[in-house]
Order: C-alpha cells, then sequence, then structure tokens
C-alpha cells in the first residue's frame, strides 16, 4: 500500500512542532529510508518473525523502523514512551511486562528515551539496544522480504483498561481488510476534496496507526501528524491543522472533542475554516452525545457541519473497527428498565449515541450468559465477526485464543468457520443500530441492578474544581453490602466539595455514594492511552496504594537517569 501511494503523494507525511512548524517527508522517502533500517536490522542478524519493540514518540523515526522492521520480515510491536515521569517506576514494571511477553531481545528507540530505559532493559533481557539513525548507517544490500497475506504484520498490545495490556496478532490481511472497510464507509466527498488526515493520537495507539496513518496511506492522501503531549498541551493545534491543511477526515477519543470545547480560546481560531472538515470519527471511549452537540455549537461558526461527527466502535482484537455511523443519532431509555437489561425508549433517562451498523463483511450479535442471540432492546454482551478479527495473542494459552460461533468439530469438506471475538462491552441492538451500555467488567452493582459507571462519572465531572474525565466510580461488595466508590481527581479543592459531588451523583441517577475520595491531579491510574482504570484504582485503594505520582524535579530527573545509565551499563556488561 505504501509503495503503491508514494508517487501520487508527493508532499506525503507532515509532522508538526509545537510552533507549528513543518518537518515533511515524501513516501518516497519514507520507504527508502525503511529499506535502510531494514538492512540495518538484517545486519544484526534479526531472524525471521523476531519481535522488534519499538519504544519511539511521534516521529518519522517511527514510521521507519514500522515499515522497515516488515521489509526485514520480523514483527514490530509499539510501546509508549516514558513521559510520565512521576510514575516512572511503575512505567517500567508495566514495560517489562510487555517485552517479556512478546520475548522481545532488541529494542528500538532514540537516544532520550535511551536515557531512562536502563532498568527497562535490564530487568526484561533486551540483548539490543539501537536507535533509527544507528540502523540507518548499514551500507548492508540484503534482499528485503516480500510477506505473504497471513504472516504477521505487527503485534498490537490492547489498551488494558481492565487487565494488563495483551500482545494483539495482526495479520496483513486482517490490517488491510479493517482499513477496506474503513474506507468504504468514509464519504466520498472526503476522497475528493481537501488535504487528507490529521492525527494527534499516539502511533503505539490502534486508533493512531490503523485508524489514522494506515488510513490516510491507503487513501492515498496527504497525512499530518501532531505529537499527543503537544494536542494535550494546546489542542487548537488540531483544529488549526485542520484548517490550514484543509484536511477531511480525523479520529479522536471523545475526551479530545471536550477539551477542545473548553480549551481553545477564541483568538486561537481567528481565522479558521473548518468546512473542509468532513469526518470526524469519535470512538475507543464512551461517546458522550452532550459533548458532542457542544463540539457543534462551539465551532459551527467556523464552518463544522454536525454531520462530520461519526460514531465508531472497535478494539485491538479486530484490528480497528467494528461498527461505523453515518451520522450523529442518539436515544434516551429508560433508567430502571435499562438496568434490569432492557432498552425502553423514553423521554426523560439516560441518553446513549448509536455507534451505527456493522461494517460491510462483518457481523454483530448480542447474546447472554449462555451464548444465545439475544432480540432486539435487550442487553448482553456483544460479539463481533469479520475478516480482521485478530490470529490471536501472541504466546497466549488456548482459552484466550477468539472463539468460534459453533463449537462442534466440521468435516475436512466444510469451510473453516470465521472467529468471534467476545469483546467485553455490554451493549444492544435496536432499529439494526447498536449501543453501547459499558464494559462487563466495570458495570456497577447496586441494590442488585446494573449501572454505568459513566453516568455517575461525568456527573462528577461536570462540576467546577473537577479535573474533566478525571473521576472513577466502582462498586465494592463487602460485609456492609454493595457500595459505590467515586474517586475524583480535583483542580481547586474546597470545603463542600465532596457534598456537592454526592449530590450531583443523586440528582443525575438517583443513587447514593457511600464513599468518595478527592484526590491530587495525576492520582489516578490510566492505561497507554489515556483510559482510567477502574478496577485498578479500586485495588490500589484497598492496598492503601491509590498516591499522587512522585514531585518531578531537576534533582528527581537526575537522579533517574543516573539509576538508568547504570543499569542500561550493566546490561551490556
Amino acid at each position: 500500500m505504501l509503495r503503491a501511494s508514494a508517487d501520487d503523494v508527493p508532499t506525503g507525511i507532515r509532522l508538526l512542532d509545537r510552533h507549528e512548524r513543518e518537518n515533511c517527508r515524501s513516501r518516497n522517502d519514507l520507504i527508502k529510508a525503511s529499506e535502510r533500517v531494514a538492512n540495518g536490522l538484517l545486519s544484526l542478524g534479526v531472524a525471521k518473525g523476531e519481535r522488534i519493540a519499538v519504544i519511539l514518540p511521534t516521529c518519522h523515526e517511527f514510521l521507519e523502523i514500522f515499515f522497515g522492521a516488515q521489509m526485514a520480515d520480523t514483527i514490530p510491536t509499539a510501546l509508549y514512551p516514558p513521559v510520565r515521569l512521576g510514575r516512572l517506576d511503575e512505567y517500567v514494571a508495566k514495560t517489562v511486562r510487555m517485552l517479556k511477553s512478546i520475548r522481545a531481545t532488541k529494542l528500538v528507540t532514540d537516544s532520550r528515551c535511551r536515557k531512562l530505559l536502563g532498568e527497562v532493559v535490564n530487568q526484561a533481557g533486551i540483548e539490543v539496544v539501537t536507535t533509527v539513525d544507528e540502523l540507518r548507517t548499514s551500507r548492508a544490500n540484503h534482499d528485503l522480504a516480500e510477506p505473504n497475506a497471513d504472516d504477521v504484520a505487527f503485534i498490537q498490545f490492547s489498551s488494558g483498561s481492565t487487565r494488563d495490556p495483551a500482545p494483539v496478532m495482526l495479520t496483513h490481511a486482517q490490517v488491510i481488510a479493517n482499513i477496506e472497510a474503513i474506507c468504504h464507509e468514509i464519504p466520498e466527498e472526503a476522497y475528493l476534496t481537501g488535504g487528507g488526515c490529521v492525527g494527534w493520537l499516539p502511533l503505539y495507539h490502534d486508533m493512531g496507526l490503523i485508524g489514522c496513518m494506515l488510513t490516510c496511506i491507503r487513501c492515498q492522501r496527504d497525512l499530518t501528524l501532531i505529537p499527543p503531549e503537544l494536542f494535550l498541551a494546546k489542542p487548537a493545534l488540531w483544529i488549526r491543522a485542520m484548517s490550514k491543511y484543509r484536511a477531511t477526515v480525523t479520529t479522536a477519543p471523545n475526551f479530545a472533542y471536550a477539551r477542545c470545547i473548553t480549551h481553545i480560546s477564541g483568538e486561537e481560531l481567528e481565522g479558521v475554516d473548518l468546512s473542509f472538515w468532513a469526518v470526524a470519527m469519535n470512538g475507543a471511549e464512551p461517546i458522550s452525545a452532550q459533548t458532542m452537540r457542544d463540539f457543534y455549537d462551539r465551532f459551527k461558526d467556523y464552518g463544522f457541519r454536525e454531520s462530520s461527527l461519526l460514531p465508531v466502535y472497535g478494539m485491538s482484537e479486530a484490528s480497528l473497527a467494528l461498527s461505523f455511523a453515518n451520522e450523529f443519532t442518539t436515544q434516551t431509555f429508560d433508567r430502571d428498565a435499562l438496568a434490569k437489561g432492557q432498552a425502553v425508549p423514553a423521554t426523560v433517562g439516560i441518553e446513549l449515541t448509536s455507534v451505527g451498523h456493522p461494517l460491510a463483511g462483518y457481523t454483530i450479535e448480542v447474546r447472554d450468559d449462555q451464548n444465545q442471540v439475544l432480540p432486539e432492546a435487550q442487553v448482553g454482551m456483544i460479539w463481533g465477526q469479520g475478516p480482521s478479527i485478530m490470529k490471536g495473542y501472541w504466546n497466549a494459552p488456548t482459552h484466550q485464543e477468539p472463539r468460534t460461533k459453533d463449537q462442534e468439530p466440521r468435516t475436512k469438506d466444510q469451510e473453516p468457520r470465521t472467529a468471534w471475538l467476545e469483546t467485553g462491552d455490554l451493549g444492544f441492538i435496536l432499529n439494526n443500530q447498536l449501543y453501547i451500555c459499558g464494559r462487563a467488567k466495570d458495570v456497577l452493582i447496586v441494590a442488585g441492578r446494573n449501572h454505568s459507571p459513566q453516568d455517575v462519572e461525568e456527573a462528577v465531572s461536570a462540576l467546577d474544581g473537577i479535573r474533566e474525565g478525571c473521576v472513577i466510580a466502582v462498586s465494592d461488595l463487602d460485609s456492609d453490602g454493595e457500595n459505590l466508590l467515586v474517586f475524583a481527581e480535583y483542580r481547586d479543592k474546597h470545603e463542600g466539595m465532596a457534598q456537592k459531588c454526592i449530590d450531583a451523583v443523586r440528582a443525575a441517577t438517583g443513587l447514593t455514594v457511600d464513599f468518595i475520595a478527592l484526590l491530587e491531579p495525576g492520582t489516578l491510574p490510566r492505561t497507554s492511552s489515556g483510559k482510567l482504570r477502574r478496577r485498578i484504582a479500586l485495588q490500589r485503594w484497598k492496598s492503601g496504594e491509590l498516591t499522587p505520582p512522585d514531585k518531578v524535579t531537576p534533582g528527581f530527573i537526575a537522579g533517574k537517569m543516573l539509576k538508568s545509565y547504570w543499569n542500561l551499563w550493566k546490561s551490556k556488561a
């Protein structure tokens, strides 16, 4: 796909810095650089199918090692770089577990990250640590690989919102099948006009890697990348880039749209024209109907159209997408009925956003605890089937592999059954539209009924003084019965804040909070892609480990770097 699009997209890929300065590469330049990187890997003696760990920020070098590793017939595996220095010990432990799970022996990073990775290298038993710059210096001219469709293209770690991240194996055929299905859903106008895609999601995240970068390459359009840390600091960079390059497509989680509503000033939008923006995909976390309406209201005067808002649904184990909405639609459901597993439309209750219909060639079912398909409007576990369902988890036990719908053995004359994926999400189908109720492991059980944690979290998050999107609601069973607990990070702590949180939850949901903890910023545990980890928060609170991150000072950083250098030297010795 990359080679086929190289001559038709002269600009190719541009990277923006905090001052909106461009660093552009053509796709032909990317191909040549990737070939040099592949030769560098082969000169290191890499073996076919070897897992090459990649720990890099958003940069051109990431793309070079991603494609170069495949050209060398190895399997790139992207892990997130050490960005939360106050949680460095936690980062080390988590990264070591991931590296060991795929048995990686070689790590590609940059000079800045390498200074902090000594402990990771030492504990994970990494044999070779190198950089893309070093790999490019190879003068070798090896025969580069031509991968087969069923070869593993890369390993994508799942988000890890309810358990440790799992190494998802995705073949070239599976990834391309998902990209083709996504492109089929994108409105035709997005292909015919404008300047391609703008993305800020990290490239170690499936939505950034597949939904943005690889899909843009397939559609043969320019790709503009913004490092995620710059978006978080200055979200106007995203909006301004959409305008400047007349981009038509982008993708982001719900929190990004919420951040743009509150963190962009009118001065930053001077001269902005969003009339070319055709597709604003919203996925990867629960979608707030109010956030989408507020985003439209905030930017409609700059040419943004409500029809551009497109909710989507998917997960790493499906390569990325499973369903796609043609338009932004919502429906309100009776709260009590939904708690009992029935989706009953009502004028007052819980408003849910439709995530649309299955992609072409895909099937979605909702099943009960006995694995039986449920009729419309009944809540159950969501299952997905299609050509991009993962090959499996790397080095995982059999029970973690994708299941088949029919477990009976087939005869040799029958076609192989396509695997079904149990998503772990609860939802229902109504009028051929899929609605998500939440994660099965995160559901709140209060007085014997199921409730969505998002309803509680949104009520608290909306209060002044609470950090938006930094609230966790969990239920816990102890000797006194079922308790509702809320953990919230404050922006400005003041007297009476806890009671205001309790009152807000009661007003929005009718539920009574049994315990609320107001926490310092950065305390709540998150996945590498920023999702809150509810069960981990509960576990840490019970063990007394739900504590704020270390204070990051020059002395703290120097100490960590010195320890890292020492461990890196020990590993080489």
